[in-house]
């Protein structure tokens, strides 16, 4: 028997993370996670909006999952991990800012332009409301979108929107 060998009865195996999406979630339980620490550090520090494509089932809800956690809760759930002594240098591990989350799929079935415009509005006052803010009101004739504009043009300029 070679002395690399491990029987596989005296091994843990961790988790695989078949059905979690959520970063938080997979750290917590001590599932597998493949770090993708740099990725998230290069990103997080550029001052740029980047849009992610990725094809189905290739994480894309994982990595916006890790992103939301960094900024929600600084370095809490990146203990161990690449990330935490890399980002220490950036990032103070108290340093939190409010993350908006929209899910789209929520807004999937409607039958016209308007069904859905209501539908989204409902999330993005939800969402707010949940992280402390709240949709200006307007009349009709103020668009969902210059309202958002006027919320996001009346907040500090060191919060971020993600």
């Amino acid at each position: 028997m070679s002395p690399d060998f491990v029987p596989m009865n005296s091994l843990q195996l961790r988790k695989l993370p078949l059905s979690s999406t959520g970063f938080e979630v997979l750290r917590s339980s001590g599932q597998i996670y493949v770090d993708k620490a740099q990725l998230v550090l290069n990103i997080s520090t550029l001052n740029a909006s980047f849009f992610i494509s990725r094809p189905r089932r290739f994480g894309k809800t994982l990595l916006i999952s890790t992103f939301a956690s960094l900024f929600e809760h600084g370095l809490k759930y990146f203990e161990g991990i690449k990330i935490d002594k890399q980002y220490r240098k950036f990032w103070e591990k108290e340093k939190t800012y409010k993350v908006l989350r929209l899910d789209f799929s929520l807004c999937s079935t409607f039958s016209n332009v308007q069904e859905f415009l209501t539908a989204f509005e409902n999330q993005l006052s939800n969402a707010l409301i949940r992280i402390g803010l709240k949709l200006p009101e307007g009349n009709k004739k103020t668009s969902l979108v210059s309202r958002f504009d006027r919320l996001l043009n009346g907040l500090d300029n060191a919060s971020s929107c993600l």
